[in-house]
């Protein structure tokens, strides 16, 4: 017999297409009737999760950035180096990515927008994915491991590049198509690789500003 499929909840099935279909679209040109569709829901169902479309875009924002905290958090030991839990954070990042692919383009629009679609009292569910990597660079240079750094300059860095990195890939690989220079598109582990080794090079102590 083959292996049953996973059954998804209806609303993870929203929250996937809402993402996709909001990630291609943008808020104004996303419909929900597609989103309907793609989940395999109708209307009153998707709408009982979500009264409306501001709720269904500000629902799936804080979806995608409470998983975010929630699994940079569970990477962050604080009985480990500073050094190791950055670079499981990193991972962890793209871990998360992989499960949610069109999330990073979704929520790149969302940061253009200067968080728009939430209101004042949801900032505390951004701060609580920014924590993990600020609290892990204060250990770090409390430690003596890293040297003296603006922690949330490290967040900026990390979160920045791989935001960009994960929202870029259709363009990456069509630049490689076209140009026929496969390094445009690199692989998501060694890229990953690549912004840990250069992240914790960087901060280590005795390294120069």
């Amino acid at each position: 017999m083959p292996p049953r499929l996973p059954i998804v909840p209806a609303r993870d099935r929203i929250v996937a297409a809402a993402t996709q279909e909001f990630a291609e679209r943008g808020f104004d040109r996303g419909r929900i009737d597609a989103i309907g569709r793609e989940a395999g829901v109708n209307k009153a169902l998707l709408y009982y999760y979500f009264p409306n479309k501001q709720a269904l875009y500000r629902g799936i924002v804080l979806d995608h950035l409470l998983a975010l905290g929630e699994r940079l958090a569970a990477a962050a030991d604080p009985a480990g180096s500073a050094r190791d839990s950055l670079e499981r954070i990193v991972t962890a990042f793209l871990d998360l990515a992989a499960e949610r692919p069109f999330a990073a383009r979704f929520l790149v629009r969302e940061i253009l927008n200067a968080w728009g679609h939430l209101e004042d009292e949801d900032f505390p569910v951004l701060l609580a994915q920014v924590r993990p990597i600020v609290d892990t660079v204060g250990r770090g240079v409390a430690s003596g491991e890293f040297r003296p750094v603006p922690p949330l300059y490290v967040h900026l860095l990390l979160s920045g590049s791989l935001n960009l990195f994960l929202a870029s890939a259709e363009a990456r690989a069509r630049g490689a198509r076209l140009v026929g220079q496969p390094d445009i598109d690199p692989e998501p582990r060694a890229y990953a690789r690549f912004v840990a080794e250069t992240l914790v090079r960087g901060l280590a102590a005795g390294t120069s500003a």
